[in-house]
């Protein structure tokens, strides 16, 4: 009788595990021969109307086509997605939004990219840490202060858990706070270094929540960790979210650039866009952004009630930017090795969140050829500042911030032109060494009508001629209207350049 009971509950038990989410198929067909959505609970023969065409939206249109419930989604934008936004003008994918998933782990965007073959690619766990000037941290002292960093937040766990508080606290005045306390009951002091890479600690947990610490609440800041996390190793999404997506948004009804103003629910729903639009429903799912609730840019009738409203007051809207710099050469990879990620300690307390770690997302693009990228970040306060700089001041910025971790390299400087004057007979090697170490491959020549061989001195040879000068050997491989020469330097590589 158990058995018979058992099969005859199946098709319920199912139903409730695949409502629920604890059965998901992901991106993969469902058997036509069950049904997942019982027509007492919500009759297929009714339309829902999905607000927003961001990931949420789609899942949830996904999954109701998946129970046979017709579906629109109205999107504001010309696309989907929302905050994930695949670019590849750089000849390889890279996130304008999210591109990074950590925790593996029974992660279900794992399995998506499984079903869809999209390349994931596992992030070392090692952060290589580098000064201005290059000098690497020492391990053990980074680790040191690594484990003084979470030991300070461990005691503020227990402290929020004594129920006499009366009074919350921003995270960095707490933070400071028990740091300070901890040093004067210990009797230790720390180096000028170690203080420092305090700020590195500071930047990377702001970059974990958005923002600056000083608008993150002692009490409430990681009270997901009462939940179950996903575990494991953090991913690049090499390929970028786009084929998920679009494999999501197969046989979906979406109607792009249409702002939402309005809401209705009191009976039928019927939803208003700004231009005078209407669509009507018989239920609506609302996915748009925390600052357009904030705001209340869509009106609701009847309003949302009071117990919403003032959760997503309460909730905070973080901002960050992510830099995305292409170069000539992996100049990095001597000091990052093995690791694809390397940090950046801020001496300066109030730009610890700006240009903190770098990711390497180098690879090979579709034709084979390598393409050499990094990508960084700015959070907390550090934002306010390039809220008023161009993005050809912020990526200059950047560049400064590489040339100071890496001054013996000169690769990070970005493609542009170099004035300077015509070689006198004592720069001329002066000449040779800065078309080399800034890898010229033009030279134009504005004036040679004055040229003189016994001011100037001769600073290229004659066809099948070598000429060496300091530690250059020089070469005319060809001569037409311009002069082609290949300049080899001692123990290195050689360089092209055409005059």
């Amino acid at each position: 009788m158990t058995r018979i009971w058992c099969i005859n509950s199946l098709s319920n038990v199912l139903w409730h595990l695949t409502r629920r989410g604890l059965i998901n198929f992901g991106l993969l067909s469902l058997p036509k021969e069950i049904d997942f959505m019982p027509k007492d609970v919500l009759p297929q023969d009714n339309h829902v109307l999905i607000i927003g065409a961001g990931v949420s939206g789609l899942s949830a249109a996904h999954q109701l086509n998946h129970f046979g419930v017709k579906t629109t989604i109205l999107e504001a934008k010309d696309r989907i997605g929302g905050r994930i936004h695949d670019d590849c003008s750089l000849g390889l994918t890279v996130g304008k939004g999210a591109q990074i998933i950590n925790g593996c782990d029974n992660n279900p965007l794992i399995v998506l990219s499984h079903q869809t073959g999209v390349h994931i690619k596992e992030l070392s766990e090692k952060c290589c840490l580098l000064q201005k000037g290059g000098e690497k941290v020492d391990e053990k002292t980074d680790s040191q202060m690594d484990f003084h960093f979470n030991a300070i937040l461990d005691i503020i766990a227990d402290w929020r858990r004594n129920k006499e508080i009366l009074q919350d606290l921003n995270l960095m005045d707490k933070f400071r706070e028990t740091h300070q306390h901890f040093m004067d009951e210990s009797q230790l002091t720390f180096s000028k270094q170690q203080e420092t890479l305090l700020n590195f600690h500071f930047g990377n947990l702001e970059y974990a929540c958005g923002t600056s610490l000083s608008n993150i609440s002692s009490m409430n800041w990681d009270q997901n960790e009462d939940y179950p996390q996903f575990s494991g190793r953090n991913v690049l999404m090499a390929d970028g979210f786009s084929t998920i997506l679009d494999k999501i948004t197969e046989n979906l009804d979406i109607v792009y650039n249409t702002e939402i103003s309005s809401i209705d629910y009191s009976d039928k729903v019927v939803v208003k866009s700004s231009d005078g639009q209407s669509w009507t429903g018989d239920k609506v799912i609302v996915t748009l952004p925390l600052a357009v609730l904030k705001n209340g840019i869509v009106q609701f009738t009847p309003p949302l009630p009071q117990n919403k409203v003032t959760a997503i007051q309460q909730l905070g809207v973080g901002y960050m930017e992510k830099v995305v710099l292409q170069f000539k050469e992996r100049f990095w990879s001597d000091k990052s090795s093995p690791s694809e990620v390397f940090g950046r300690v801020e001496t300066e307390f109030s730009r610890r969140g700006l240009f903190g770690v770098f990711h390497d997302l180098s690879k090979e693009n579709a034709s084979g050829k390598s393409c050499y990228i990094l990508s960084t970040h700015i959070c907390g306060d550090s934002v306010e500042i390039l809220k008023q700089k161009s993005d050809e001041e912020i990526i200059s910025m950047c560049i400064e911030t590489l040339s100071e971790l890496f001054p013996k390299k000169s690769h990070y400087s970005q493609q542009g032109f170099i004035l300077t004057q015509f070689p006198m007979k004592s720069t001329v090697v002066d000449l040779w060494q800065m078309l080399y170490d800034y890898q010229s491959n033009t030279v134009v020549i504005t004036d040679i009508l004055h040229f003189d061989e016994q001011d100037n001195g001769v600073f290229w040879p004659g066809i099948g001629e070598s000429l060496t000068l300091g530690a250059f050997v020089i070469h005319c491989v060809a001569q037409s209207g311009n002069r082609d020469i290949t300049v080899n330097l001692s123990n290195k590589k050689a360089a092209e350049v055409k005059f």
